[in-house]
């Protein structure tokens, strides 16, 4: 073991099945964040331990992340955080496991219809097109920053409901939680969220509005309305999907397309390509983890997982 230290590797753990690889700042992962992290750790076993970060579990074959991210009997998705925090975050219905999270599911699914989403093209689209040409005449741009940061959190404030005023505010927030690995760093950043969104709840609760967050509020789950810690989980996990993941997969499909002129010149020439093009980079870029926690002792792949 090299880098992390054998004596960090509990007794449970198989030495052969142990990898020195940090999922957030090994040295190995460069610009090209999927590519470098798959060479990193393509010598590894299909089901490895790392000591970095508190100690975890890192599954790497597709019929081993199949097999855990849908047994839920003993891979949770109660705890998502790597290392483990006090406090947790929760999100609904991120943090619940089948079937509790179904109802949940349910409620959010009339606003991410293929109906609502049509209505709310032509808002996104003029939003697109505000933020290119904010940054068009300028022959230059720092693209995340001026693009790709923008884009996603002016369709989400249109969609919640938030004023379009606290763009930079609602960013700003969404950087500080994802940048946090502390639990204390964690928590302020969390708290400074729930209160943007509990400010808009209540917004809501006395002006009612074609939105997300009304939806929320009138919304029933098994004959009824749902309570205000439920409606903030909910919100808050949408805050976070909709600012950050989008962000970075925009950020990472330009990335590919700006290194590839060819490519660039078939979607000018073909436009009706460009539809694929989005479906590729979405396969080809992940943008998350998706953590679990042992929830019950268990052997599956020759490995020994241990509850926590």
């Amino acid at each position: 073991m090299d880098g992390a230290g054998a004596e960090l590797i509990p007794e449970h753990v198989a030495r052969d099945r142990v990898f020195d690889f940090d999922i957030y700042t090994d040295p190995r992962v460069n610009e090209d964040v999927q590519g470098t992290s798959a060479e990193a750790i393509r010598t590894a076993p299909d089901v490895f331990y790392t000591t970095r970060n508190g100690g975890h579990w890192i599954a790497r074959s597709p019929e081993a992340i199949s097999e855990i991210v849908k047994d839920y009997e003993y891979f949770s998705v109660r705890e998502m955080q790597i290392p483990r925090v006090p406090n947790p975050p929760f999100f609904i219905p991120l943090s619940l496991d089948p079937p509790v999270n179904l109802p949940y599911r349910a409620a959010m699914m009339p606003a991410f219809s293929p109906k609502a989403i049509r209505e709310l093209e032509p808002k996104a689209r003029a939003w697109a097109v505000k933020i290119i040409e904010d940054v068009a005449d300028k022959g230059e741009c720092d693209f995340i920053r001026d693009v790709s940061a923008l884009f996603p959190v002016s369709v989400f404030m249109e969609l919640m409901g938030i004023p379009v005023e606290r763009l930079r505010e609602c960013r700003e927030c969404a950087e500080q939680f994802f940048n946090a690995h502390e639990g204390a760093d964690m928590e302020a950043a969390g708290a400074k969220i729930m209160g943007l969104l509990g400010e808009l709840l209540e917004l809501r609760r006395g002006e009612p509005a074609a939105d997300l967050m009304t939806h929320f509020l009138n919304v029933e789950i098994e004959g009824r309305k749902l309570n205000p810690d439920e409606v903030m989980a909910m919100s808050f996990v949408l805050f976070l999907g909709g600012m950050d993941t989008v962000t970075n997969m925009i950020g990472f499909s330009f990335q590919h397309l700006s290194g590839d002129p060819k490519l660039q010149a078939r979607l000018a020439a073909e436009p009706t390509l460009i539809p694929k093009f989005v479906e590729e980079c979405l396969r080809c870029f992940a943008i998350i983890n998706t953590p679990r926690l042992v929830v019950k002792d268990c052997e599956r792949f020759g490995v020994s997982f241990k509850a926590g």
